[in-house]
This record gives C-alpha cells, structure tokens and sequence, in this order.
C-alpha cells in the first residue's frame, strides 16, 4: 500500500505479499480486490492500511490476471475460464 497524500512523493504504508503476483486492483471503500494470477481472487481489508487483512479468496479455474467492480458484483477476467462474475459477501446476514 502506498500513502499519496502528497501525489508527487509517495511513500510505502505496507506490503501484502500474495501468493502467486497481483495482475489488477480495484478498490471498494475499505476492501480491495487483487487479481492474483494462478492464485485467483483475494479479497483484503485495507481499512487499516498499515495491516491489510485477507478475508476472502476465490479460486479461479485458470489465471485471474484482471477485476472490475460495479453494482456489487467483482467481474473478473481469468486466463483459461473467461469471464466470472461474483458477488463478495462479507458474512451471511448480508445475503
């Protein structure tokens, strides 16, 4: 995680170190979506950016090298199994 409350001198804030190598971002308030290549989809709470927290993972078929997030849903493009769409969903009572 960088800090970019000066834009032009960004400073490292943390590392997450993923399994496999981050191949897209996307962030929503508070939780970011990281395309982990052969790894899948990991979902970190950053609400703490100097300790972000995996809380969620979904393992793709192939390689998930790119996630967009739009209307709740995270749409993620994976190398051997086209496009997914899924729907994060922090803990039960919010089906």
């Amino acid at each position: 995680m960088f800090g970019v409350t000066d834009p032009k001198h960004p400073a490292l804030v943390s590392l997450y170190d993923t399994p496999w190598a981050a191949t897209g971002l996307a962030l929503e308030g508070d939780t970011l979506y990281v395309a982990d290549g052969f790894s899948g989809l990991r979902v970190l709470d950053v609400s703490e950016p100097a300790a972000p927290a995996e809380v969620g993972f979904y393992d793709t078929p192939g390689g998930a090298f790119g996630v967009a997030l739009d209307g709740g849903y995270a749409y993620v493009a994976d190398f051997a199994g086209g496009a997914w769409i899924l729907r994060y969903v922090a803990s039960p009572e919010e089906e």
